[in-house]
């Protein structure tokens, strides 16, 4: 596989701290309204590329020992984690640190628990115990589409990043929510002639609906799956982030950006919350990641005609 192929992992973990960092008393310019939720969708674009850089990526050989490796890593980017590795990986982490508290949020159609790691420091293991410590709260969700596993196993990485620096200044002002297999169900049916116009890995990949053969990412009104319920009641409603991820990969588009992202496109978007995405923090990351790591990063969408640009663009 085209080293271009396998940056793909680092660099949504790069769009993930970048995002976080946006938050951060150092590099905040504006700040967004108090108790309201901001939602941030971001895509990691496949084919073709042309501008995929690995920096910031920990190579195996840099880790501790004790560190566990994602099933990413250990393949060389020709595998992704089915879901008991997934939980395997957490607890793992476990043992590294106390910053680290672990929670099932749900049970899958299927009967797979929900992990949602909690890293803070000091160790946060309820909402409460946030608001006295006055930290903000953010949620980073992967794989609801499990075809699309890059954001899993980035943000398994970047949990691991978290947990072996209890100095990190994230841990210092953030309480970090992380479910990394949101759809345990459509993750565990990996095959590699699921999805075969994404650029890897090549021992295959989850697919895009639940258990129920449901769209999760369609679900967030009706709430018909156990996953969304789940989201909801125990993160949403309970936790009450100031920041949610969701992370998806794409199948490509024709341009040169590895990294895209989205801003809410509901009409109902409060209009505070909109500007400061549109026009405040997101264009801050876009600048981060070009200067700092050399990646461009585009907003979301596709060339109406890939042979005549001048056509236009248009997202969903």
């Amino acid at each position: 596989m085209e080293k271009k192929k396998l940056f793909k992992l680092a660099l949504i973990n790069f769009f993930i701290l970048f995002l976080i960092l946006s938050l951060s008393p150092a590099s905040a310019g504006k700040k967004p309204p108090v108790n309201k939720t901001a939602a941030i969708w971001s895509e990691a674009s496949g084919e073709p590329q042309t501008t995929g850089s690995s920096k910031g990526a920990p190579k195996a050989s840099t880790l501790p020992p004790n560190a566990p490796l994602t099933v990413a890593e250990s393949s060389q980017y020709t595998a992704t984690s089915y879901h008991a590795e997934v939980v395997s990986f957490i607890n793992e982490l476990q043992k590294l640190s106390p910053n680290l508290v672990v929670e099932n949020i749900g049970t899958s159609t299927e009967g797979r628990s929900i992990p949602m790691l909690i890293i803070s420091n000091p160790p946060v293991y309820s909402p409460l115990f946030a608001r006295h410590l006055n930290k903000t709260v953010i949620y980073i969700q992967a794989n609801i589409h499990a075809g699309e596993v890059e954001g899993k196993e980035a943000s398994l990485m970047l949990a691991r990043e978290l947990v072996l620096n209890p100095a990190h200044p994230y841990l210092q002002n953030l309480v970090i929510l992380i479910v990394p297999d949101l759809n345990p169900d459509g993750n565990d049916k990996i095959n590699p002639k699921n999805r075969p116009q994404q650029p890897g890995p090549e021992k295959g990949v989850g697919v895009r609906p639940n258990g129920q053969n449901l769209d999760l990412n369609r679900d967030a009104i009706k709430l018909e799956s156990p996953e969304m319920r789940a989201v909801v009641s125990q993160i949403i409603n309970r936790w009450d982030p100031a920041l949610v991820l969701d992370l998806h990969t794409t199948d490509g588009a024709y341009h040169e950006e590895t990294v895209t992202y989205s801003w809410p496109v509901n009409p109902n978007i409060d209009p505070e919350l909109l500007a400061y995405q549109r026009d405040v923090m997101l264009p801050a990351i876009v600048k981060n990641l070009k200067e700092k790591y050399g990646t461009l990063a585009a907003p979301y969408g596709m060339f109406r005609d890939w042979r005549d640009p001048a056509k236009g663009w248009e997202t969903f």
